[in-house]
């Protein structure tokens, strides 16, 4: 009884099998669809799509609409002009203090000297080191491999008010994340725009507190995730620190600037420096401190004509930090 009970269950199941192949023969779509879907997440865990992802995202980039100008941040820039007004190719240490001495009587929340200056560019290293010394000013270093790479900051400066200039560029050379925060042992570094963030919140949203956690960054109430090589368009990446995507807005549009010999001279208006960021660096077009973008594989003309300036990009940076915190903007 039970060899003809069990014979009579393996015929049900054989039956069973038989209806499910009719059924799937009789959806030819069903099985292509599912064979198709396989294939694609197979490529995608491999890093098949990375290329097609990131296209798309540089195409998004590009068709995002303006968001208005940036009313809490000034780029000091550093031109071609500014040099030959100067007559110096790096500008001297008395320059980039009197520029600072400057900003500061209009009463600025934060001033970020995106140049380096670990080692002294004479005359007046004194009168620099003294403007370097207020609260308020954030001066960078880069981090390399932190050991044979690394550009120091000016030993004078308090390590409370040094951040990394460092960018994380993609395969192809274009500048489509950024490195925010990252550690060793028991050493911490910040980017540039992250204390230049932190030292604006700090006086105007002071209750907002700053936690690191092991998958995101957390700022009062937002969240920033940690990019990582599950990411879509970046499966192959090294995903050391805390990285996360820029959003651009509309390449270097939405940034006010003026030239150092403006300031120099003056010819600033104080409302664009009260309560504000400001930010000091080269956009020189004999600078080498030029970045590809998504914008650029759109545009036309020379290559460095269309890349974004190492200042300019901390800038978005900055901009991209504050309006998340301040205007819950994702």
């Amino acid at each position: 009884m039970n060899l003809f009970k069990s014979i009579f269950q393996s015929s049900r199941f054989v039956n069973h099998r038989l209806t499910l192949k009719k059924r799937f023969l009789q959806y030819p779509f069903l099985l292509a669809s599912l064979s198709v879907t396989g294939m694609l997440l197979t490529l995608r865990q491999v890093g098949g799509l990375d290329s097609w992802e990131v296209g798309m995202y540089d195409y998004l980039t590009r068709r995002q609409h303006y968001s208005g100008q940036e009313a809490r941040i000034l780029v000091v820039e550093i031109t071609e002009e500014d040099i030959r007004e100067q007559n110096q190719a790096i500008m001297s240490d008395r320059t980039i203090a009197q520029t600072i001495k400057s900003l500061q009587v209009h009463g600025p929340t934060v001033i970020g000297l995106d140049i380096f200056r670990d080692i002294p560019e004479p005359p007046g290293h004194d009168l620099l080191k003294q403007e370097l010394g207020a609260s308020n000013v954030i001066v960078i270093n880069e981090l390399g491999d932190l050991s044979t790479s690394m550009i120091p900051a000016p030993d004078y400066v308090d390590q409370e008010r040094v951040g990394f200039n460092d960018f994380v560029l993609d395969t192809d050379d274009i500048l489509r994340r950024y490195l925010i925060y990252a550690s060793l042992g028991q050493e911490s570094f910040y980017s540039f725009s992250l204390r230049l963030s932190l030292k604006y919140l700090e006086k105007h949203q002071p209750q907002d507190e700053f936690v690191v956690r092991p998958q995101y960054l957390k700022i009062g109430a937002t969240v920033f995730p940690r990019l990582n090589s599950e990411a879509g368009g970046y499966h192959l990446i090294d995903a050391s620190g805390y990285q996360s995507m820029i959003r651009y807005q509309l390449h270097d549009r939405i940034m006010r600037k003026i030239s150092l010999t403006e300031v120099l001279n003056g010819d600033v208006d104080p409302e664009w420096v009260t309560d504000k960021v400001v930010l000091i660096g080269t956009t020189a077009r004999t600078s080498k401190d030029y970045f590809s973008t998504p914008y650029s594989a759109n545009l036309y003309g020379s290559p460095t004509e269309h890349k974004l300036a190492g200042v300019l990009v901390h800038a978005q940076l900055t901009h991209q930090i504050l309006s998340a915190v301040l205007d819950q903007s994702s």
